[in-house]
């Protein structure tokens, strides 16, 4: 699963609302993490994603884009950890909806490294809270 397809972003407002109105919210920064999971879903298995940049930190477009480029992208390399646990979960409950959104906290611009090695660690921490 190299890419990252439209399907894959959270878009519908009723998804959005959703998320940020019962979904379950920790802090692990730069990112406040948001999430809900429905078991039996008529659509299948489905893991949605949104990322947000503050516009009150980053004023200029550029570097909110930039931050979610690198946000995104560090996802694409490391969502197999939570396809493959989403995958072993649905043999067990049926269908399983998953919607993420990784909201960007500091006021900084962090390091590549330092990006992807926290995307990493919330992907996990959203494979143990998924059990």
């Amino acid at each position: 699963m190299a890419g990252f397809s439209k399907s894959e972003r959270l878009h519908l407002k009723k998804d959005i609302a959703l998320l940020f109105e019962k979904g379950e919210k920790w802090n692990s920064y730069p990112f406040r993490i948001l999430l809900t999971v429905e078991k039996d879903s008529q659509d299948g298995q489905e893991i949605a994603m949104l990322v947000s940049v503050a516009k009150r930190n980053f004023k200029k477009a550029s570097d909110r884009n930039r931050i979610k480029r690198q946000i995104r992208e560090a996802y694409r390399l490391n969502k197999d950890v939570l396809y493959t646990h989403a995958k072993d979960r649905l043999s067990e409950i049926g269908t399983i909806k998953i919607h993420i959104g990784l909201i960007y906290t500091a006021k900084s611009k962090e390091t590549w490294e330092l990006i992807q090695n926290k995307v990493r660690k919330s992907i996990q921490e959203i494979c143990q809270k998924t059990i």
